[in-house]
């Protein structure tokens, strides 16, 4: 299935690949066997216990348990569990809303409702060909949640955590001839990597993507299909040392320092919420895209100073 781009509220676009028919399938069985066995072993230990009391409470308890089986089971894991079901995390998926952001109570809750209209009410069909017919695969219940399920099949950057490079990766990266590298490019790859780890991870594909294919000009084309983005950054900046997600951005010299780099711009339009966030890391420090250089307006030119010694004189 083709990739979709998200236009986040604050104008950035995110690359996400829906997942297919057959992947979603998969997980949804896996989580149908697990919440089978769940059924069996608490309904065979709810009516061992109450046997010998009236068939009330058995009623009762067993309808609690379908619930918590239908519902709990699916609305419990995709709220807590960051969008991932065991199926989910078993076929590298995960369940977000349409525009980027995070799935909550309420999407979880009408996906689950739906499920009994698509899922179980038409044995899968109505589910199969809605996300054969839309463009981001959504069954019914992603339709009226406005919700998506996405493939993680990508590697994604986290604190503390550089990737681990193949054998033949790192090889190749010690005959890259780093000369030919942009110093700009070269200083937004590495703040990339130290940096990088508090976007979302459509927005970590996204700036990984558009990075490894500037590099990979600059050096020849060199890359081979099967070498990852972030995998290729980090193989090209590991020549100077792998980068510490503690160390400072190292700032290349160049006409066009004042610019405002893509992390940066990325992170500004992050909000809090939507970062990630690593539960035992500790949390990352303010980040001013602004820096400490004066604004434009408030730089005074003086047509009578006298030239530097490297600069330009005014004309005459």
């Amino acid at each position: 299935m083709d990739e979709t781009g998200v236009v986040t509220p604050e104008g950035v676009l995110l690359d996400y690949r829906p997942a297919g028919l057959a992947t979603r399938t998969m997980g949804r069985l896996i989580d149908l066997s697990l919440m089978t066995i769940v059924a069996y072993a608490a309904a065979t230990l709810g009516i061992v216990a109450l046997a010998n009391g009236s068939p009330a409470p058995i009623i009762i308890y067993l309808i609690a348990l379908g619930f918590f089986v239908l519902f709990g089971y699916p609305v419990g894991f995709e709220v807590y569990g960051g969008g991932r079901t065991p199926g989910h995390r078993a076929t590298g998926t995960r369940v977000i809303r349409t525009d980027g952001g995070p799935i909550g109570l309420r999407h979880s809750a009408i996906r689950a409702m739906l499920f009994l209209v698509d899922g179980f009410a038409t044995t899968g069909f109505a589910g199969a060909v809605s996300v054969l017919v839309t463009k981001r695969g959504q069954r019914l219940g992603d339709l009226a949640a406005g919700t998506m399920v996405i493939r993680l099949n990508r590697p994604v950057m986290a604190v503390g955590r550089p990737p681990t490079l193949s054998g033949g990766l790192r090889a190749r990266a010690a005959e890259f001839d780093r000369r030919r590298l942009n110093a700009d490019d070269v200083a937004t790859a590495r703040m990339l990597m130290e940096r990088g780890a508090q976007l979302r991870e459509g927005a970590q594909v996204d700036l990984a993507t558009r990075m490894a294919d500037r590099l990979d000009s600059q050096l020849g084309h060199v890359r081979l299909a099967d070498d990852e983005a972030i995998d290729f950054i980090y193989a090209v900046l590991e020549a100077d040392g792998p980068p510490s997600p503690d160390a400072p951005p190292t700032v290349a010299p160049s006409s066009q320092r004042d610019r405002t780099d893509v992390v940066s711009s990325y992170l500004a339009s992050e909000s809090d919420a939507d970062r990630v966030q690593e539960p035992f890391a500790a949390p990352a420090g303010s980040f001013d895209v602004g820096g400490d250089e004066p604004a434009a307006e408030d730089a005074v030119t003086d047509d009578s100073a006298e030239p530097e010694e490297n600069g330009f004189a005014p004309p005459t």
